[in-house]
């Protein structure tokens, strides 16, 4: 899927550092922390979705 915030990223699935939660990220960002940097939660994802 297409992020929502920028022109150049895709959301993709990814989860947190203890593997608990899972969350879309968006591919446009860099460790050093410039890019998109775009996070969609589960919970808000199915909100978004109406699921």
């Amino acid at each position: 899927m297409k992020c929502n915030s920028c022109a150049d990223g895709y959301l993709i699935v990814k989860s947190s550092k203890d593997g608990s939660k899972h969350f879309l990220a968006c591919t446009n960002y860099t460790a050093n922390g410039k890019g998109c940097g775009n996070i969609i939660w589960k919970e808000d994802f199915y909100r978004m979705m109406r699921l």
